[in-house]
């Protein structure tokens, strides 16, 4: 009589726990397994890698191939972000323009949808432009006769083929956005960042040569380049490389679908 009491006292001491133990397991049930995941790639692995010197920088470009469905538009008044303005002009890619001021204006001329929305300043560092006109994107001094779309900025990179040097006073570390136009005039963007992260980048005295590392690894026949807003109101969004901006853009060259 005496085992069986002891018996029955343990099965119920067992039974107490695995209910106990049950009743955890449904407030606080495990996580459902899941096949193994791997880490995705970040925005800079995307990115082609090139060397200047002791640094390494990441850059992601596109060509344009139908330049009759790129648009200049101003964001200065609206200050939309850079990903809604992408959907709301159905962009297949988008990259900021030029620079502004505090108020919230155009740091020279800019022309938009055939109106000119900004006049011409003198400005050694903004000393070039970019526009479209007769079917054809340029960049050179400002034009005289009307363009379809055309923006103030700078400086100016490259030349009839070759390397401007800069001279700057004041220069700081900086994503960079450029426009490029090759031997055949097709236009080129590329963005530029420093390999360890998206908000920085080389210093701009620097561009002209880094950019000449590129077109060489790109086999691109350069003909003139300049240089877009960059820093933390700049953005490139380009199937998947999305690099946002921090500040907001002034204006934006959309490529319409």
């Amino acid at each position: 009589m005496k085992w069986i009491i002891i018996i029955v006292l343990i099965m119920i001491v067992t039974g107490f726990i695995w209910l106990s133990q049950n009743q955890d397991n449904q407030n606080n049930p495990s996580p459902t397994p899941t096949p193994t995941s791997f880490q995705q790639p970040s925005i800079l692995d995307k990115m082609t890698e090139i060397k200047y010197q002791s640094d390494s920088f990441r850059y992601s470009l596109i060509k344009i191939e139908n330049p009759q469905k790129l648009k200049l538009y101003p964001n200065y008044d609206s200050q939309t972000s850079s990903t809604d303005l992408f959907v709301k002009f159905n962009c297949q890619f988008l990259i900021n323009a030029g620079f502004y001021s505090e108020d919230n204006q155009p740091l020279g001329w800019f022309v938009s949808q055939k109106k000119q929305i900004a006049k011409f300043q003198a400005n050694s560092l903004f000393n070039g432009f970019l526009f479209f006109k007769d079917n054809q994107i340029q960049i050179k001094t400002i034009p005289e006769e009307k363009v379809d779309w055309g923006v103030q900025t700078g400086p100016l990179l490259f030349e009839e083929g070759k390397p401007i040097t800069l001279k700057l006073t004041n220069d700081k570390l900086a994503r960079r956005m450029i426009a490029l136009l090759d031997q055949n005039n097709n236009i080129i963007f590329i963005v530029l960042t420093n390999d360890q992260s998206l908000t920085s980048g080389p210093l701009l005295v620097d561009l002209p040569k880094i950019l000449e590392a590129i077109v060489l690894k790109e086999n691109i026949n350069i003909n003139s380049a300049i240089n877009l807003d960059g820093g933390m109101a700049s953005a490139y969004l380009y199937g998947e490389i999305i690099i946002k901006e921090y500040q907001p853009i002034g204006s934006f060259f959309c490529l319409e679908n």
